[in-house]
Parts: C-alpha cells; structure tokens; sequence
C-alpha cells in the first residue's frame, strides 16, 4: 500500500495501517463506485478466504492476515 492509500484509507476509515480491520487484511477486496472522472470507495468489501461474504471495512475476523 502506497502512501497515498494510507492517507485516503485514514480519511474514508477511522482506523490506521496498524489495526487489525478489514480494511488492512490481505483477503479483503474493497467495492468502488464510479463517480463521473473517478472511483471512490464504498464502505463495502468482501473477504475471499476462507470461502466469499461480504465485510465492511472496520470489521475484523479471526482470519486476518497483515497487507505486504
């Protein structure tokens, strides 16, 4: 994750690159919707381990795992 991820991820979630939330976590993929030039991240995400549901991004789970 980029710095400029981080800033809008701490902008749009009130968590940081240290919490142990969805939104940090390797199996979660984050929904976007287009808004006219540009996507924008909706607060919705799924999570595809161990098998696809849907999560918000300030949930967490005994399966999280650490972005690279």
């Amino acid at each position: 994750m980029n710095t400029q991820d981080q800033m809008s991820l701490m902008l749009v979630y009130p968590i940081n690159s240290q919490t142990e939330a969805c939104a940090n976590c390797k199996y979660f993929i984050q929904h976007f919707m287009h808004d006219g030039w540009c996507f924008r991240p909706v607060y919705m995400g799924h999570c595809i381990y161990p098998r696809l549901k849907n999560k918000r991004p300030d949930d967490a789970c005994g399966n999280f795992a650490a972005k690279k």
